[in-house]
């Protein structure tokens, strides 16, 4: 029996970050990542983010820029 994993926002924010420098390969950093390339799909799509993920990522964005 599979169990469903809740992720944090700042779990969110920070894998759209970092899909945001693999300039959109889900796959590649879903891989990376160990999520689901589904779930980092769906997250890429704004479905199950909310404002405070959305924070996060431009937040580790700015970082991973630096």
């Amino acid at each position: 029996m599979s169990t469903r994993r809740n992720y944090s926002d700042r779990e969110k924010g920070t894998a759209l970050a970092a899909l945001d420098s693999h300039l959109g390969n889900v796959e590649g950093t879903a891989r990376e990542l160990g999520i689901p390339g589904s779930t980092l799909e769906q997250w890429a799509k704004g479905r199950g983010v909310n404002s405070e993920a959305g924070a996060y990522r431009r937040r580790t964005s700015v970082e991973l820029a630096d």
